[in-house]
């Protein structure tokens, strides 16, 4: 992908960011949110969004940053649990398929092969394995942001429990952020 185009995020997971905005905090709460996002972000999501359609990935990534501050304590943790709320939304729905008979391996798997059907760059490559662990690495991605890392962390973490891990544990030990090579998450669980 030419690294001047903008990335695109299906709409799938702005919608999962509002359910969890206004599962947690109330139809209130994602008033609020929207309210303090830039005007472009907030015509577009004041709209109905479409799961299947692509949108800026921009706007997704404001949409996080906004929710993380005004209803977080701006430190991403928030991005980490709309996260995990997506990947049980998405795997208990969507991608039900998924985790019939899933292990830690195979959802990790699978996730690395459905990587394009949510983002229009880069790719999502299993690394070492052992066990109880595996490295997942987010290559080539052509916009890195800090509130997207969380939210892959937390729906990484929360895909490893659905799929029977026990304490699933996910630290992202490289980042383009910080000036990587690509992001890399190590994953462990018991």
């Amino acid at each position: 992908m030419d690294e001047k185009s903008e990335v695109h995020v299906k709409g799938s997971a702005l919608t999962s960011t509002r359910k969890f905005v206004s599962a947690k905090y109330g139809d209130l709460g994602w008033d609020r949110v929207l309210s303090a996002l830039p005007e472009g972000d907030r015509e577009l999501l004041s709209k109905r969004v479409l799961v299947s359609n692509w949108y800026p990935f921009s706007s997704f990534i404001n949409l996080l940053s906004t929710a993380d501050k005004l209803l977080g304590t701006g430190d991403m943790a928030l991005c980490t649990d709309m996260g995990r709320f997506s990947a049980e939304n998405d795997l208990s729905s969507i991608y039900m398929v998924f985790n019939k008979e899933a292990n830690p391996h195979l959802i990790i798997s699978r996730a690395a092969s459905i990587w394009k059907t949510y983002y229009d760059s880069g790719s999502m490559e299993i690394g070492e394995r052992g066990d109880n662990s595996v490295a997942v690495r987010i290559v080539d991605f052509a916009e890195p942001a800090k509130p997207h890392c969380r939210r892959v962390q937390g729906w990484i973490e929360m895909a490893l429990s659905l799929a029977g891990g026990v304490e699933p544990k996910v630290a992202e030990t490289k980042c383009r952020c910080a000036g990587d090579e690509f992001c890399e998450f190590i994953c462990s669980w018991k």
